[in-house]
């Protein structure tokens, strides 16, 4: 699956992933705000939904951490981070696995 598609459009969910999503798609969403995520993978580990959202949340809060100190270039980066965050958010929040583009390529190296 390439970067920015959907995960749920390309398998079939099971009934635990269902109710899983269902459950956790407000806590999948806190993921993307920066440190929450750590909060998120620690409290929901055993959601696969919450891992999902939750690493990819990580990648970009330690991104936009180093891009931060790099003056100009770094700051507008960090404006295509926001954007990630809200892409991210939303689609967590409508009970969607999205990959963000490259974020996700990392995220899926984090092992919990």
């Amino acid at each position: 699956m390439k970067g920015g598609e959907n995960m749920t459009e390309e398998k079939i969910i099971s009934e635990d992933d269902k109710k899983d999503i269902e459950e956790n798609k407000a806590t999948a969403a806190l993921g993307y705000l920066w440190i929450l995520s750590i909060f998120v993978l620690i409290l929901k580990k055993e959601s696969k939904f919450c891992k999902f959202h939750a690493k990819q949340g990580l990648v970009l809060c330690i991104a936009s951490f180093v891009l931060m100190f790099i003056p100009f270039f770094g700051w507008l980066l960090n404006l295509g981070i926001f954007v990630g965050i809200i892409i991210g958010f939303f689609r967590a929040l409508s009970g969607e696995y999205f990959k963000l583009p490259i974020v996700n390529d990392l995220a899926e190296k984090i092992k919990i």
